[in-house]
């Protein structure tokens, strides 16, 4: 190993960690190293054990040579690689006592690629451990909010923290993936941080949960103070901003090729397939003249004269189909969409979708199901801003997964705020659900409750579900 090629680290280590360093840039079987992670012109990441026992993690960085590459050669000159700042900064938040890997090692080549070692703490993701550890879960929020208190107190922000950075050791929670980190004490920053794990944890935490989480990372408990409910209101419209933001570029990113979308050309046009989907089977059910392979189903339309500026059907279906997947809403798989331009004008479209039962009460396991299905499609149609505009039991299939999922999407929107009759024809819809479902009138009545809590309504009298006559 060239000498020069060791930057900053433990002297004691140096020698130990080497030969581990050499096999994974070389890309060399190593009877102590693992490989954990790989792919092309990213970073890789493997496991290594001492002779000493210890276990190490090591982070290969190849060098830069990206879209980016006089920004990338500025990098390497000045040392401000991700490597370098995730090294130094986790060298700084080690010494104030904040809970992050133990940085090793770090290792400039100078063919510019990086390797930045630390040491291997055994555990698990957040998401993963709220998952498992239902019983102590309130406790594991409480010291994740802790820990990101005291991040904030040490003077830092981590920029990037979300439920995917956190891990939890058998001692507790601790951050990952520091390049980012910079000392600063700004609120609006610390306010962001909180935002964004807030937002990665909506879909997996009740509000009061999150409201622990919150309290705990500000270092305050109840009862609150005038000035921490602010605090906690604010934080928590910083944490829908995010949400938003990240399912409508999650949404846009459903027209363009990507990890999970793909071009896709047929006889038919051209449009995006899932990259999981079999190419062929899909070309084979738009171009079969009708015979639809296996259970798919294929929509097929023609212009219409009178939404000649819209996008096509097939278009607005695939990109809701995106969305309400994006936002956890069960939806039939959409799987590819074409269409056919003449003169730069669409004359016709066909989409590829799942094809799924109809819903019923009695298809979803009971009322009590039936019920509770309801409301959290409900719940989270009004929490991510999806309007309908023609909401209805026409309007739903069972979904794979054995919930309820919305179909008829060329009339599903992601408009930026519900409007009142937005709002209105959401709660109207599930107090139709309700209502067909074959409960006792005060199991109707709860779900009713439980909806309106969940969402929040605004003071006034309630809807009520007519009884049933005896």
């Amino acid at each position: 190993m060239d000498r020069a090629a060791w930057r900053a680290g433990s002297a004691e280590h140096r020698a130990a960690l080497e030969p581990l360093v050499r096999a994974l840039v070389r890309n060399e079987p190593h009877p102590e190293l693992d490989v954990l992670r790989e792919k092309a012109g990213r970073r890789r990441l493997a496991r290594g054990r001492l002779p000493s026992g210890e276990a190490c993690f090591l982070k290969h960085y190849p060098s830069g040579r990206g879209r980016h590459a006089l920004r990338d050669t500025l990098k390497r000159v000045l040392d401000l690689t991700p490597a370098a700042r995730e090294f130094w900064a986790l060298r700084r938040l080690h010494a104030a006592g904040v809970e992050v890997p133990e940085p090793l090692a770090y290792y400039r080549l100078r063919s510019g690629e990086r390797v930045l070692v630390t040491r291997l703490l055994e555990g698990e993701p957040l998401g993963r451990a709220l998952g498992r550890c239902a019983p102590e879960q309130r406790t594991l929020i409480e010291s994740v909010g802790r820990l990101v208190a005291r991040l904030h107190a040490a003077g830092f922000v981590h920029r990037d923290l979300h439920r995917g950075n956190v891990w939890v050791t058998p001692g507790g929670p601790v951050l990952l993936d520091c390049p980012a980190v910079l000392p600063l004490r700004l609120r609006w920053l610390r306010r962001q941080d909180l935002g964004k794990l807030d937002a990665s944890l909506a879909a997996s935490l009740s509000l009061a949960d999150r409201v622990r989480l919150r309290a705990a990372a500000l270092g305050t408990s109840r009862p609150f103070t005038p000035e921490v409910r602010r605090e906690i209101r604010a934080l928590g419209e910083v944490s829908d901003e995010r949400r938003r933001t990240h399912l409508h570029s999650r949404t846009r990113r459903s027209l363009f090729p990507g990890r999970l979308y793909a071009r896709f050309r047929t006889s038919r046009g051209s449009g995006m397939r899932l990259r999981a989907a079999d190419e062929a089977i899909l070309r084979q059910a738009l171009e079969g003249g009708g015979t639809e392979p296996g259970p798919l189903r294929v929509l097929r339309f023609e212009r219409d004269a009178a939404s000649r500026w819209r996008p096509s059907p097939a278009r607005r279906i695939w990109v809701a189909g995106q969305g309400l997947r994006a936002r956890g809403i069960g939806v039939p798989a959409v799987l590819a969409f074409v269409e056919q331009r003449r003169w730069g004008r669409v004359v016709r479209s066909a989409v590829v979708l799942e094809a799924l039962p109809t819903a019923s009460p009695t298809a979803l396991g009971g009322p009590a199901g039936w019920l509770r299905e309801a409301v959290e499609l409900g719940t989270a149609m009004r929490r991510d801003r999806v309007a309908h505009e023609r909401l209805g039991e026409a309007t739903l299939c069972r979904g794979a997964a054995g919930g309820l999922a919305l179909v008829d999407l060329d009339g599903v929107r992601f408009p930026r705020r519900l409007s009142a009759r937005d709002e209105e024809r959401i709660d109207d819809f599930v107090i139709r659900l309700v209502a067909a479902s074959d409960a006792s009138p005060a199991e109707q009545e709860d779900a009713i409750a439980r909806y309106r809590l969940r969402t929040r309504f605004l003071p006034g009298a309630p809807a009520r579900i007519k009884r049933p006559r005896s």
